[in-house]
């Protein structure tokens, strides 16, 4: 997400300090923190990050081709973005393409750990991948909810809502929702047929960056069958939720990689990898 932004890479820690301090206090639900309210208040470190950027990328005789030199150089609508909208777009592609990317990266391989079955059947036909990105989303949504605004007078399970209320959404609800999905529980790979899931909610507000993460899914997915044999939990732990209101994913997952080679006979014990944040 760094790259596709235009920030260096190695100012990721500092983003990620930034989203964890941002997921922890609330903010994204609340709009304040201990330090004030709105981003000007709680969050100047990360506007004048932003700021910074933005005039050096308009100044940049060499502006390569990604988000920060889009805001600098691409009108809306015939008018030039405003700043507010700038700073918000550029943290939005950080923020929410890390948290969700990791979120669906860290429960995609949790899924495997515990249905090896799954794994088993992704190896014998990689035709499957794409439907096991697609269950992974569905029934471990990153994001658990989406606001939106009524703009009609709207009667849902015999409640009327008003146009103009403020709604929260339960995606991840929606996606295990028995009477659309046959034991929304499992992680099955013959979905092909059933409605498409919410995870990346719908209509004209559906998230720009789907079509990033069903591909680093697939990405992701096929890379780890050329070179793991095995994946299991590293004994004697567990792994722990991310606490986040919002997001659905693990802050930390121990797992012990058997490699491909292994089972030929060709390297000797596991290779420790970790997945965190």
């Amino acid at each position: 997400m760094m790259q596709l932004a235009g920030f260096p890479e190695a100012d990721a820690s500092r983003w990620r300090a930034w989203i964890k301090d941002m997921v922890l206090s609330g903010f994204s639900f609340t709009n304040r923190n201990e330090r004030g309210t709105g981003f000007e208040q709680c969050y100047p470190d990360v506007l004048a990050y932003l700021d910074r950027h933005l005039a050096e990328r308009a100044a940049a005789l060499d502006q390569p081709d990604d988000v920060l030199t889009r805001l600098v150089t691409a009108p809306a609508d015939g008018s030039e973005l405003t700043r507010t909208e700038r700073r918000m777009i550029l943290f939005s592609v950080v923020s929410a393409g890390t948290n969700t990317l990791v979120n669906f990266i860290s429960n995609t391989l949790l899924s495997l750990i515990r249905n090896p079955d799954v794994l088993q059947a992704l190896r014998a036909d990689r035709e499957l991948l794409p439907m096991a990105v697609e269950e992974s989303l569905r029934r471990d949504s990153p994001s658990m909810y989406i606001t939106r605004s009524c703009v009609a007078t709207t009667e849902v399970a015999s409640t009327i809502i008003e146009p103009g209320a403020k709604l929260l959404l339960g995606l991840a609800s929606a996606n295990r929702d028995d009477s659309v999905f046959p034991e929304p529980e499992d992680f099955r790979l013959d979905r092909r047929d059933q409605p498409n899931h919410l995870a990346f909610g719908w209509g004209s507000h559906v998230c720009l960056g789907a079509w990033v993460a069903r591909r680093v899914g697939l990405v992701m997915l096929d890379t780890l069958l050329d070179l793991v044999a095995r994946i299991d939990l590293e004994p004697g732990t567990t792994p722990l939720p991310y606490p986040s209101p919002q997001g659905n994913g693990l802050d930390r997952l121990l797992v012990r990689l058997s490699p491909v080679q292994e089972s030929r006979g060709d390297s000797h014990g596991l290779a420790s990898e970790e997945t965190g944040r």
